[in-house]
């Protein structure tokens, strides 16, 4: 099969909302698919969660900080589809949706959301292969 990079964030205990029960679950699994059925590299594949360890002396817990610095890294830049994938919440505010992450809080949006037009604008420009978002 053809060579896919991966990113997949999966977020059960957020500071500020209810806890969830499958979101780094949902995540694992979607990176061990890429990784086991789809042949993509584990160099290739970067999993965010409540638990998920250092991945080369950084951190991968998914605060806002951390998501975009990772974001930012951009490693990902090559002509091999890109698979987004995020298991958490998100909210609409003023009508631009916005992914929360660990630290999102539902009071403060625009400070401690991503939203989601400027994250694809940032992925978009880190591949010049296809790029598939899926969300939970």
């Amino acid at each position: 099969m053809e060579n896919f990079q991966c990113i997949a964030i999966g977020i059960d205990r957020y500071h500020f909302l209810a806890p969830l029960r499958y979101a780094v679950a949902d995540a694992q699994v979607f990176a061990r698919f890429l990784v086991e059925e789809a042949k993509t590299s584990f160099r290739q594949s970067l999993l965010l969660t409540d638990t998920s360890p250092y991945l080369n002396k950084l951190s991968t817990y998914p605060n806002r900080e951390n998501l975009l610095a990772w974001l930012e890294k951009g490693d990902t830049r090559s002509s091999s589809p890109l698979w987004f994938f995020f298991s958490g919440y998100g909210m609409n505010y003023r009508g631009e949706d916005f992914l929360l992450p660990i630290d999102g809080n539902p009071n403060d949006i625009e400070n401690t959301g991503i939203s989601l037009r400027s994250l694809f604008e940032s992925l978009q420009q880190q591949t010049t292969g296809q790029l598939c978002f899926s969300r939970f």
